[in-house]
């Protein structure tokens, strides 16, 4: 069966629909998975930079500090007792007074201390951990050791607080006298959990995972305790990651940023993981959104094709019944012309034989007055087939026209030869105004004369009996040939010439009207006209007479 054009249409645009959709949904979700993955990368940076500005921000106000000469003041040295673990806190207050405000100003630092260069406690606050520290000496410490070794100030590495029960980094710094003797070790320990408060917007992001670790590969801190990773998974990243090296990747429906972080003089690492589902949440809405779009104008579609398709076999039958009727029509109008143009012939024919003497008979005046009104009316109704026939055929396109080359001068002094001496009996002056020479048409002749005679021949109804006036002018203008039909009868109405070129159309309605007609002249010339790719119009002011124009591209 063969598709009708419109449900091949149809198909068409929906498998536009289909791959347009596909294309730029596809792109949509791949840029906003693109997006997503720098927005991941972007923070993990971020959030490495924050941490690494809070450390040396820490490691800084250790040191402008211990340059103080509150800091570097151990007048109390000897009431450093093991009772206190140091000295009472009645004694160097204002030592003390500092500490508390740099735990104020830095609430990361779980405590400040001051401890002797031997490694005894001098002062540590808050002063409730300095009465629950289990020892007084802590020359063991690596920091206290860092310090020694390199005379300068040392990030330790994390350990196991005895008196807070919990991992912490020391930060410690030697301070010396005006002569360069070393009298004591300033710093302090920072709560791991400054690491968490410190990227807690990016740990806010849902199914999100943060874990950190120190040079030595061990787990440090890890921010869900809902989320567990075998940890070998992530010992390649690790190591990439404490040797200096970052990345983002995806693997095994996850992405993964691993990144160092700068402490002191060792790299930490930083392992960030989030489900690839929660971060391309966006894309994957934006896909579901495609997919039912397309699954919308795919439904559209197919209930469109089909009533398109109901509606195409019901036309396709229509339409044939309209050809067929159409057929009939035509052949209707052939016969209708034919079987009334058939008795027109012999009735004209017979009315010249009766008016001309010594033919048939001799008649008397009324009788030829009789004959003569039969063969005007006769007349009148073959014009009137031939106007219907022309009508219709224009409405079918089925009008006939043979072009071929003729001259304008020519053909206006036929036109003059036809009508100027007929109507000058009539008392009508018939005039031709031409300022054109040797130009050339290529028209049909015919059909042009048929436009000029309805036009000559509706002007002589309108003009005044005894001093009526038609002129019928030519001039070339630029690129198109003029012509005008020039009446000086009674005009028509402004109101009247809009609908002038429509079929039986006529400008005096009323039953006395005092001229015939079918009301087709002026539309068959409008038709005729226009087929030969011209233009045909009328001006009149409704009073002194009228003006058809006609005009041709050369």
């Amino acid at each position: 069966m063969k598709i009708p054009p419109i449900i091949f249409v149809l198909i068409i645009i929906e498998i536009a629909i289909l791959i347009t959709a596909f294309y730029f949904g596809t792109q949509i979700i791949e840029l906003q998975k693109s997006n997503a993955v720098s927005r991941f990368s972007n923070q993990a940076a971020l959030s490495i930079k924050n941490i690494e500005t809070q450390i040396k921000s820490d490691i800084n106000v250790i040191e402008v500090t211990r340059n103080l000469p509150i800091v570097k003041n151990t007048e109390y040295s000897n009431h450093i007792s093991e009772e206190y673990k140091g000295i009472p806190d009645t004694y160097d207050l204002k030592k003390r007074e500092l500490a508390n405000q740099i735990l104020k100003t830095y609430p990361e630092f779980e405590f400040i201390t001051f401890h002797m260069p031997n490694g005894d406690f001098y002062i540590m606050e808050p002063y409730s951990d300095q009465l629950n520290v289990t020892r007084l000496n802590f020359a063991d410490r690596d920091w206290y050791k860092g310090v020694m070794d390199t005379k300068s100030t040392y990030v330790s590495d994390v350990y196991n607080s005895t008196t807070l029960k919990r991992n912490v980094v020391a930060i410690r710094t030697p301070v010396y006298d005006d002569a360069n003797t070393l009298i004591g070790i300033w710093g302090g320990s920072l709560k791991l959990q400054f690491l968490q408060d410190t990227i807690s917007n990016l740990i806010s992001q849902n199914n999100l995972q943060v874990i950190f670790y120190d040079q030595y590969k061990k787990k440090i801190l890890d921010t869900s305790s809902t989320q567990n990773y075998d940890e070998s998974f992530f010992n390649s990243y690790i190591d990439h990651a404490i040797s200096g090296q970052k990345n983002t990747i995806l693997e095994n429906g996850l992405i993964i940023s691993y990144s160092p972080i700068r402490v002191g003089s060792v790299n930490w690492g930083m392992i960030i993981v989030q489900p690839q589902q929660d971060l391309f949440f966006s894309a994957i809405v934006t896909q579901g959104l495609v997919v039912s779009m397309v699954v919308i104008f795919s439904i559209i579609l197919a209930v469109s094709g089909y009533f398109a398709y109901t509606m195409t076999q019901k036309n396709s039958r229509l339409l044939i019944e309209l050809e067929q009727v159409s057929l009939h029509k035509d052949e209707f109008s052939a016969m209708i012309s034919h079987e009334l143009k058939t008795p027109l012939v012999p009735i004209i024919g017979y009315c010249k034989m009766l008016s001309k003497k010594d033919m048939i008979g001799n008649l008397n005046k009324d009788q030829l007055e009789a004959v003569e009104t039969i063969s005007r009316n006769a007349k009148r109704l073959e014009k009137l087939i031939r106007d219907i026939l022309d009508a219709r055929k224009l409405d079918i396109n089925k009008m006939t026209f043979t072009n071929k080359d003729f001259s304008i001068r020519e053909f206006l002094i036929k036109i003059e030869s036809s009508y100027k001496n007929i109507l000058s009996e009539k008392g009508i002056n018939f005039e031709i105004n031409s300022t054109i020479e040797e130009t050339t048409l290529n028209l049909d002749e015919h059909r042009l004369r048929q436009v000029f005679d309805n036009i000559i021949e509706n002007a002589i109804k309108f003009v005044p009996e005894h001093n009526g006036k038609i002129s019928v002018s030519a001039r070339r203008e630029n690129y198109v040939i003029l012509f005008s039909v020039t009446d000086n009868g009674t005009g028509i109405p402004p109101e009247k010439q809009s609908g002038l070129f429509r079929k039986f159309y006529q400008v005096d309605t009323s039953e006395t009207r005092n001229f015939q007609g079918s009301g087709l002249g002026l539309s068959i010339c409008k038709g005729i006209i226009e087929s030969m790719n011209g233009s045909i119009w009328v001006e009149s002011d409704g009073k002194n007479g009228t003006t058809f124009y006609i005009e041709f591209p050369l």
